[in-house]
């Protein structure tokens, strides 16, 4: 059996929470993708209810079970609590999830940080929109969202990957940042998409969250350097959000508010 290697304790946490689970209601990866699923649905704020349903149907029904579904809580209060500073995600999978299948090994976070750092990406001409292509759970983006500083909010964070799993992770670890953008999981070279996930400030009809489930189409091939309402995204209104900081110029406004107008 292959060995666990975790760079958090909080990885490592929610990774034994899992087990607990796996130990009578199928295998460990299975679970973890259940459990990306219900933190996702969690964040939509009651928006993304099927999904939830589907992922923890197998997790109710006896004492035994309602349980798990503790354990499922469990795990997502320790994501909660420290997820923001470090990718607790991507250390849980790449550690005890995939084992680096596919070649998935994720680019480790110190060195996105560095380049983040030398392609200036706390400057002001850095650009408006930071894409990755195969993000994994994101961890580009989260640097040059670290380095920007104020300036994030006067950017999109998008990315791209083959893997639900990591289309997941990556929204996710955007939302506990604070970050807007959104994330397709579908193919970068033959632009087969599956679905996409908008992350930002969301509200109306009483509910809140930062991720909404959509069409990919108008995500991906929407001109962010002349940002458009999205007419076939109609999940809730977007939140007003706060004026740049004082370092943002006018000129860089967040473009966020652009990409949300017209949400209903």
């Amino acid at each position: 059996m292959r060995a666990d290697f975790f760079q958090t304790q909080a990885a490592k946490q929610i990774v034994k929470e899992l087990d607990e689970i796996a130990q009578t209601e199928g295998q460990r990866a299975e679970v973890f993708a259940n459990w990306l699923s219900v933190v996702t649905a969690c964040l939509a704020a009651e928006t993304m209810e099927d999904d939830y349903h589907a992922a923890i149907k197998r997790y109710v029904g006896s004492t035994r079970k309602d349980k798990h579904l503790n354990q499922l809580a469990k795990a997502t209060a320790i994501l909660l609590a420290e997820g923001a500073e470090e990718d607790i995600l991507g250390d849980a999978f790449e550690g005890g999830i995939s084992w680096g299948e596919h070649g998935q090994f994720f680019t480790p976070l110190p060195v996105c940080r560095m380049m983040a750092q030398l392609t200036g990406q706390g400057e002001v001409g850095a650009g408006r929109v930071m894409h990755d292509p195969a993000c994994g759970s994101g961890r580009t983006l989260i640097a040059s969202a670290e380095a920007a500083g104020p300036l994030a909010m006067a950017r999109l964070y998008t990315g791209m990957d083959l893997d639900e799993r990591c289309a997941k992770m990556t929204a996710i670890n955007l939302a506990l940042r604070g970050l807007c953008g959104w994330v397709v999981c579908g193919n970068s070279l033959s632009l087969e998409l599956r679905f996409g996930l908008m992350v930002g400030p969301f509200h109306g009809e009483n509910r809140q969250g930062w991720i909404r489930k959509v069409d990919p189409r108008p995500l991906l091939f929407q001109r962010h350097d002349q940002p458009t309402a999205l007419p076939e995204v109609t999940p809730s209104e977007p939140m007003p959000l706060a004026e740049p900081q004082p370092a943002v110029t006018e000129a860089r406004k967040p473009v966020q508010a652009n990409l949300f107008d017209g949400l209903e």
